[in-house]
């Protein structure tokens, strides 16, 4: 043990102990929080809003794909030919579900870019309602291209799967494409 290392094991009084520990101490700055703003809440929103379609829209385009390939490289007994009537009647009334959402999406839409319009902000709820009701819009398109994807899988025909698949990715790119609302 150094000189030191006795010093410091000595037994101290409590005053001493205290201003040593006092002097040792480094007093730092406290830095504040960086401050962020709500543009750039609704900036970030939208570019998520932005980022989730693109992958909403390949997902869109990966069943029609998933359905050539199976049809090419997998070949396999149909499950129930019988049952294919009634799955494409069921795909084509599921395809009117996309259409009340699409429409109140497309609503808020216009008004969002006519608020960016005149006061180039936006609103964060707005934007994310915006952005939920793109994802249960687009839940409601895909539902035809499931059904495109059973019909396929019980009776083995491609065109009619596609047929069913064709209307989902048309209404993934039409109308839940969010607008640029920058060129605005």
């Amino acid at each position: 043990m150094n000189k030191l290392q006795r010093a410091v094991a000595a037994p101290m009084g409590p005053v001493a102990r205290a201003t040593i520990l006092r002097s040792a101490t480094i007093k730092r700055p406290r830095v504040a929080a960086p401050q962020v703003s709500d543009v750039d809440d609704a900036d970030l929103a939208l570019h998520y809003m932005s980022f989730a379609w693109y992958l909403i829209a390949a997902g869109t385009l990966a069943l029609p794909v998933l359905i050539l390939l199976s049809a090419n490289l997998y070949d396999a007994i149909p499950w129930g030919s019988n049952a294919g009537a009634f799955i494409i009647a069921g795909g084509a009334l599921l395809i009117g579900a996309a259409f009340p959402v699409a429409s109140q999406y497309r609503a808020l839409s216009v008004e969002v870019m006519k608020q960016y319009a005149q006061t180039r902000t936006f609103e964060v709820a707005r934007v994310k309602k915006l952005t939920r009701l793109m994802f249960v819009g687009a839940a409601c398109a895909e539902l035809p291209s499931i059904a495109g994807l059973l019909y396929f899988f019980m009776t083995r025909e491609t065109i009619g799967s596609l047929l069913l698949c064709a209307p989902a990715v048309i209404m993934m790119l039409v109308l839940y494409r969010p607008g640029d609302l920058r060129s605005v």
